[in-house]
């Protein structure tokens, strides 16, 4: 069972309180600012270490090309998850089997190239990070397959999964025509000084900033301590600072 992703909202109105900003007061201009910095931030933290709530383990179709390209599993297969980093291939799933044997492969144009001549492979990888782009939904607006918007309602920006008509389609009134970008709930506090320590160096706030970086990095390192010492996972953080 998939769990609750955490809410934009609610993530953008403390980093406000933070900067002493009235929320009803926010140009467009600053509330952008404040979306793609974290967007930012969340890229950092979903790679900063495997993760259970980012990584999955899924089988996928290795193409046999019976040639020069060899065989090899592309990243983007239709209707599919997408593939970010990948981290393990098996002949079977790991989840059900003890017997799984380890394929040999290596990264390629093509995606992931497999020495073996399986029809199938069961692969442990991170999904792609997402990125907060969406603007304000507009009922006046018509949408594309792919445009993400932001639902004000819902505190959550949110990707067309069909053509969407301009009228009252919004993620609210239309929630089929829309599926949430999900922001994993650890990384709540994260963002949130992570996108205020970002906010006060983009306005010079050097000093400020650094103490505000320390926290998040606090924040961050946490949840890894969690991950290893009481969830017994293994792994490394990787954080861009200063």
């Amino acid at each position: 069972m998939a769990l609750s992703p955490a809410n934009y909202g609610q993530i953008l109105n403390q980093v406000l309180n933070l900067s002493g900003i009235d929320r009803a007061t926010l140009p467009t201009l600053e509330w952008n600012l404040f979306r793609d910095l974290s967007s930012r931030r969340l890229k950092y933290a979903w790679q900063a270490a495997k993760w259970p709530e980012v990584t999955v383990t899924e089988s996928r179709t290795i193409t046999q090309t019976g040639g020069d390209e060899g065989n090899y599993i592309a990243l983007n297969q239709a209707g599919q998850t997408e593939i970010g980093e990948v981290f393990a291939v098996w002949n079977k799933s790991p989840k059900s089997n003890q017997d799984q044997v380890s394929l040999t492969w290596y990264l390629s144009e093509n995606g992931i190239q497999i020495a073996e001549n399986n029809t199938t492979a069961y692969l442990w990888f991170r999904k792609t990070v997402p990125t907060l782009t969406g603007a304000l939904y507009s009922s006046s607006s018509a949408y594309s397959t792919g445009d993400q918007v932001y639902d004000n309602t819902a505190g959550q920006f949110y990707e067309a999964n069909q053509p969407v008509a301009a009228g009252s389609n919004s993620p609210t009134d239309q929630p089929s025509y829309w599926d949430v970008v999900a922001i994993p709930n650890i990384f709540f506090d994260y963002l949130v000084r992570g996108t205020y320590s970002d906010y006060l160096r983009h306005n010079g706030e050097l000093d400020r900033a650094r103490v505000a970086e320390a926290d998040a990095r606090d924040v961050l390192d946490h949840e890894l301590l969690k991950l290893h010492t009481q969830q017994g996972q293994t792994t490394r953080l990787e954080v861009a600072g200063y």
